[in-house]
């Protein structure tokens, strides 16, 4: 597994920035680059497979991973929220089982219940937030796997060749047959440049 948050991220707070946290996945994809033949492909799809299918939320803002759930505890804390009868009670008044927070970059946060034990505050970025874009996995996937693959081998990430490779050969998806720098993999490969 390419994040284990138990080491990252304090509990209870449950959050996966290997989906929602655009530096986090810059730094992930610079790390795993450096290792070389020990992190191979194979790995990087399994990895990469707890992004899932679906659309998600990329966070783009500066604050960290660890910060932003520390700032969720804070915020829990002072409302008397921390304790995971006291959280659960609160998230399940709620019109669909979530509740919603500002951090201080002005970003939305959802909080959800948690499912794994000991991890209760389930959070990720807010849809249509502040610093916040709106995603599809296999957008997310190519992008990260075409940074990965030029990061190792010194290509242009934004050459549709590399792009069809990692889509090909690496996430088994079919190939594209046009790249923009201003939508889907092209945009998010610059916001993830840009870090």
């Amino acid at each position: 597994m390419c994040f284990d948050y138990k080491y990252t991220i304090p509990e209870p707070v449950l959050f996966n920035p290997v989906k929602h946290h655009a530096g986090f996945i810059c730094d992930f994809i610079k790390k795993k680059a450096a290792m070389g033949n020990v992190y191979d492909q194979k790995t990087l799809k399994a990895d990469l497979s707890i992004i899932g299918k679906s659309q998600m939320d990329l966070y783009t803002g500066s604050i960290p991973p660890f910060e932003i759930a520390g700032e969720i505890k804070k915020y829990l804390t002072n409302n008397k929220l921390f304790m995971k009868p006291d959280y659960l009670a609160w998230i399940g008044k709620a019109k669909a089982s979530f509740r919603t927070t500002t951090l201080t970059d002005g970003s939305l946060w959802v909080l959800l219940p948690g499912e794994i034990p000991g991890r209760w505050v389930h959070i990720h970025p807010g849809r249509h937030s502040t610093h916040t874009v709106r995603v599809r996995a296999e957008t997310l996937k190519t992008a990260i796997a075409a940074i990965y693959y030029c990061t190792r081998h010194g290509a242009d990430c934004y050459d549709l060749s590399v792009i069809n490779i990692v889509r090909t050969s690496l996430l088994g998806l079919s190939p594209m047959k046009e790249v923009s720098v201003e939508k889907g993999t092209g945009k998010v490969i610059g916001i993830l440049l840009k870090y």
